[in-house]
């Protein structure tokens, strides 16, 4: 077993939340970790993070023809996870997701279709790319895992409020994956803007990321939806795409020598113990591969340096 799927195993028993609700960014952390080219860095950033999360264990599978009535009940994930497994070893873990996204988003111009939790999105894009990678029966387990949380998890917004809604102007004729290549940019741009609400802002990249992973995996006309849905959901929670008071601070000298060096920027977001910035160093450099922007380049720069809290520090 690698360093990554034993990694894996140990987050099966803690849950998808923290004791206060916000989202355990714990398995995308490790993932890119691993896609940095650091794995043998994983068991000091699990040392650190496991003892933040609450347990967690799975219930009696619900099965698929009772997925609908469960959808965005977080009290259900237990079941659902299970369901999700039990799914996977009747079909495939692409037939599973093709279903998932649907009861998710439900079909275009649908009332009522239950919107997506940003955050379980991150989780499946990550499971997603990791068995891309390499598919084993750990990530399989992975991706059961960040389906039935999809599933269960609450989007915290109103849950018409994105059917039949329209992209934005201008976006219209774009196929996902360019929406997705114009988006993280966008975001990038969004984050070094306001350098005060970095993590909010991390959101704009690391969703388009995630959503690339997932959207490659469905037909057309379902990714499109998703990509319209989830970029929608998210404006809400960034922050503005210009900083409320422009700072004259400089340029940060240190994130423009690290930007410059594209094995420092891997290292330095590896050696992190925020997850947030090793997710959002990594899904810029992933973004970066795709769609070749600077911006992308300086926002992981950045992230990797300068994301963590006041009090964080490398843990090496």
């Amino acid at each position: 077993m690698s360093e990554l799927d034993a990694a894996l195993e140990r987050f099966f028993e803690t849950d998808c939340v923290y004791s206060d609700g916000e989202p355990n960014y714990g398995p995308m952390a490790v993932v890119a970790v691993d896609i940095l080219g650091h794995a043998a860095l994983t068991t000091g950033l699990l040392d650190i993070y496991l003892p933040r999360l609450p347990d967690f264990s799975l219930g009696e599978p619900l099965p698929r023809g009772d997925w609908p009535a469960h959808v965005a009940q977080p009290d259900a994930a237990p079941g659902l996870i299970a369901g999700v497994e039990q799914a996977i070893a009747e079909t495939s873990w692409e037939a599973v997701l093709t279903d998932a996204i649907t009861l998710r988003i439900g079909a275009p111009g649908a009332p009522g279709a239950p919107g997506v939790d940003p955050h379980a999105v991150v989780r499946l894009g990550y499971a997603i790319e990791n068995l891309a990678r390499q598919a084993t029966p750990t990530r399989l387990r992975e991706f059961a895992y960040a389906t039935g949380f999809l599933l269960a998890r609450c989007s915290g917004a109103d849950p018409a409020a994105n059917a039949g809604s329209e992209p934005a102007s201008g976006h219209e004729a774009l196929p996902a994956t360019e929406r997705l290549s114009r988006a993280s940019a966008e975001g990038a741009d969004r984050y070094l803007a306001n350098p005060d609400r970095r993590r909010d802002a991390s959101l704009g990249v690391i969703l388009p990321a995630a959503l690339r992973a997932i959207a490659t995996r469905l037909e057309a006309n379902t990714a499109t939806r998703l990509v319209d849905v989830s970029l929608m959901g998210i404006e809400p929670l960034l922050p503005p795409e210009v900083a409320d008071e422009a700072t004259d601070e400089g340029e940060d000298l240190e994130v423009m020598r690290c930007a410059e060096d594209l094995r420092e920027v891997r290292y330095r977001a590896a050696c992190s113990i925020q997850e947030y910035a090793i997710v959002m160093a990594e899904s810029c450099l992933r973004e970066a591969e795709y769609s070749p922007d600077s911006r992308l380049v300086h926002a992981a720069a950045d992230a990797a340096l300068r994301l963590s809290p006041p009090g964080y520090k490398e843990w090496r």
